[in-house]
């Protein structure tokens, strides 16, 4: 089973507020904060970029995500 953890980094001096999105065995991506949307949103949204970069969402499956203790964000896949 593959999970997505989602992670928020505040903003520094040069880089403003982004999400990363990692799972094992690939590359992480990380996005800027869209300001549009609220935090949650915005991590489903990335969680969900990773996913279709990879080919994971293509049999129909949805992410299902929650909060951790830490405030990180954790998305896995239910099957419709």
């Amino acid at each position: 089973m593959k999970a997505i953890l989602v992670k928020y980094h505040g903003p520094g001096n040069v880089r403003g507020s982004r999400f990363k999105a990692s799972a094992e065995g690939v590359a992480s991506i990380y996005r800027s904060y869209n300001h549009a949307l609220n935090g949650d949103e915005n991590a489903e949204y990335v969680a969900k970029e990773l996913a279709n970069l990879h080919g994971w969402l293509a049999d129909g499956s949805r992410l299902v995500g929650g909060e951790l203790p830490n405030g990180d964000r954790c998305f896995v896949f239910v099957n419709s």
